[in-house]
């Protein structure tokens, strides 16, 4: 794992997210067209740092529905953020 990988992974995080709200499974392709980029997306996030910093998909998807319905909730994801805060005091 390199610099690039950690720049751009972000991305490929929130990837699944994007996808699902506009109606597209990305499980559907992790084992085909999308299977090299899959494996890469697994090795990232056994990395600690990576996982630690990652939020569930629910929370993309949410702050994503909240976004679209004009509606945007700063709060998405709080609870996890209070939580890990938590874990570490």
């Amino acid at each position: 794992m390199g610099f690039c990988d950690l720049m751009i992974y972000p991305w490929f995080d929130r990837a699944p997210a994007y996808l699902k709200t506009v109606g597209i499974d990305y499980t559907d392709y992790q084992d085909g067209s999308l299977a090299q980029l899959t494996i890469w997306r697994n090795r990232m996030l056994s990395d600690p740092a990576v996982r630690d910093s990652s939020y569930p998909e629910g929370c993309y998807v949410k702050m994503l529905e909240s976004r679209r319905s004009g509606k945007p909730s700063p709060d998405v994801g709080l609870d996890i953020q209070k939580a890990a805060l938590l874990h570490i005091k």
